[in-house]
């Protein structure tokens, strides 16, 4: 703990010279940040200044510009590990361990430590070199504790030990603070194997914020554990719940999408003498019997089921006809009715974006009537956010490369127009003024309104 830790001093080649300033600088940076004792940057090190400062330099001689993406790094990786120096710099729970490859061999390029202080645990992995490497870490290296006999014991502890995990829990979650990912593993297989990595040259792992969770009545944390099966991700409790939606996502995912869209919009009717071909249809039944039964996976409803997937393919038939709709009525007297007619083409003419909508909402449009309720598009809404509709929506805008501001404003206008399903059945034309104070009253009207 007395130590100080450093990379660059006025007696030797600075940092940069040394290590570069890509994964072995930082792999060895954050070294320097998480072993106990006193870091210590040298001057110029975050800048990657090249000039060697001596102890009697008032001022610097070479003139040199800072290196902005490298100080970026430092902001990004080493600030938030210097921030929480407390979890590293104590010495009594401090352990060292061996990185045991396939042929039962020690990697001695991969350093590996652990410690513990104040209820905080955290690991450090860094493979030092330009080559990737595999292998396990379950027991430590020998440790020499000096009683106050002067009596000396030697101690190697396993790896769930030193991170003091319960075993009175059956999964443990932490994160990776150097890439901002978090893993789920077993403790039971903790104990039994320790962890397994695959590094690739200078990869860094800096594990924190431990915590344990007991498995549920469902399984759910062991069913996530072995499909994620060691990787990481951004959030273990949104993954959970993806993991639950996939009998909704997965077929939802095979609806909205690029590929699919793009090929409907090859199908539609240009002429009154195009016919949609059978097969279209035929694969959008197939599609929407897939979420239907995702549904009824799900909540257990299966009314209206054979209703649901009829009124869809004439929502399709409907959509892929809108360029020769106004065709249809060559011979309407009313010019009103035209002219609406008219400028809703032009509507699907001049904006894509119209035609995603179309599609996606003639998909979900009707799937609140398999719940049975009397207000099936409210219970589609519900779903809609239930189920996280809205991500997929917004990675549908993406494929299309639509801003921020675009696949929000999508995704609202979808949620809004299914939450409006069958507005015509409560309209009554004597008492209009009622009917549009109920509309205007609606929250998610006055939100799409802004």
């Amino acid at each position: 703990k007395r130590f100080v830790n450093f990379m660059n001093n006025p007696d030797e080649r600075n940092a940069v010279e040394q290590f570069g300033k890509g994964d072995k600088y930082f792999g060895i940076c954050t070294m320097m940040s998480t072993l106990p004792g006193l870091p210590m940057f040298g001057h110029g090190q975050m800048e990657g200044f090249s000039e060697k400062y001596g102890m009697e330099y008032k001022r610097a001689y070479w003139d040199e510009n800072e290196d902005e993406n490298l100080i970026a790094r430092h902001r990004h990786q080493i600030s938030p590990l210097l921030h929480r120096r407390w979890i590293f710099s104590e010495v009594d729970n401090f352990l060292l361990y061996d990185f045991h490859t396939s042929d039962q061999t020690i990697n001695e390029d991969v350093y590996v430590y652990s410690n513990y202080h104040q209820g905080h645990a955290s690991l450090v992995i860094y493979n030092n070199k330009f080559s990737n490497s595999q292998g396990w870490i379950n027991y430590s290296a020998t440790k020499i504790k000096f009683e106050e006999n002067r009596q000396t014991s030697f101690k190697t502890v396993q790896l769930a030990q030193g991170l003091q995990i319960n075993k009175n829990f059956d999964f443990v979650i932490f994160k990776d603070v150097a890439t901002n990912l978090e893993y789920i593993h077993s403790i039971q297989d903790f104990y039994n194997h320790g962890l397994f990595f695959d590094l690739h040259a200078y990869q860094t792992h800096v594990f924190l914020d431990f915590r344990h969770v007991k498995e549920d009545e469902w399984q759910s944390y062991r069913r996530l554990c072995d499909y994620l099966n060691g990787n990481g991700v951004p959030n273990i409790e949104n993954a959970m719940k993806e993991l639950l939606l996939q009998p909704i996502q997965i077929p939802l995912k095979e609806i909205i999408n690029r590929g699919y869209f793009d090929y409907l919009l090859s199908q539609k009717r240009l002429y009154t003498r195009d016919l949609i071909k059978n097969h279209v249809l035929v694969e959008a039944q197939q599609k929407v019997d897939n979420l239907l039964q995702g549904i009824f996976k799900m909540t257990g409803f299966d009314h209206n089921r054979e209703l649901v997937n009829l009124q869809t393919l004439k929502n399709l038939e409907f959509v892929l006809s809108i360029p020769v709709f106004d065709q249809k009525f060559v011979s309407l007297k009313n010019k009103d009715l035209k002219s609406l007619i008219s400028e809703f083409q032009e509507k699907f003419s001049e904006n894509d974006e119209m035609w995603l909508i179309a599609f996606t909402y003639l998909f979900i449009s009707s799937m609140g009537e398999m719940s049975d309720t009397t207000d099936p598009q409210f219970q589609a809404q519900s779903w809609f956010n239930e189920w996280q509709f809205s991500k997929l929506i917004r990675e549908l805008g993406t494929s299309y490369q639509y801003s921020e501001a675009q696949k929000h404003t999508l995704s609202q206008t979808i949620y809004t127009l299914v939450g409006l399903s069958g507005w015509y059945k409560k309209f009554e034309i004597i008492d209009f003024e009622k009917w549009l104070k109920t509309l205007l009253g609606r929250q998610d009207i006055q939100q799409f309104l802004n």
